[in-house]
């Protein structure tokens, strides 16, 4: 069962990929490199504090700068080195927005953190199954 809910909650995380409009992606340009905010660099140092930055990397580059190199229909989207500190790809990144997916994406890594066994068998109970909607699940089911 805990497999299923990693699947899911990861899952849910990935939907917001899908693209919707490709070609007003690939019209779009990519921002120019310039040097980040320092809360930028607070916030990569502190989720990853044992890999330091080094300023001495370059940023990868596009093979055609006029192409964005990524498609995503994600309302906003921002894309850091973590190496320089630099915004590759940023969408949107001015406007507020609500904090649902980041919810998900913060529930999956708690989760992770405990260091689940996802390989282990979890089997259905007739107590796990609720009615109103699809679930697929059976009971005895793995």
């Amino acid at each position: 069962m805990m497999r299923l809910l990693a699947q899911l909650v990861l899952s849910l995380a990935v939907v917001e990929m899908v693209p919707t409009s490709v070609p007003a992606l690939e019209s779009a340009h990519l921002p120019s490199a310039r040097e980040e905010p320092a809360v930028v660099r607070e916030v990569s140092r502190l989720l990853s504090p044992e890999l330091p930055i080094d300023r001495a990397l370059r940023p990868p580059r596009n093979a055609d700068p006029e192409s964005l190199g990524v498609i995503t229909s994600a309302v906003s989207a921002i894309v850091v080195d973590k190496g320089s500190g630099q915004v590759l790809f940023e969408k949107n990144t001015g406007e507020v927005r609500p904090v649902g997916s980041l919810t998900k994406l913060l529930s999956a890594a708690v989760f992770l953190e405990t260091h689940p066994d996802l390989d282990a068998p979890a089997s259905v109970l007739k107590e796990d199954l609720r009615s109103g909607g699809r679930d697929h699940l059976y009971v005895d089911d793995e």
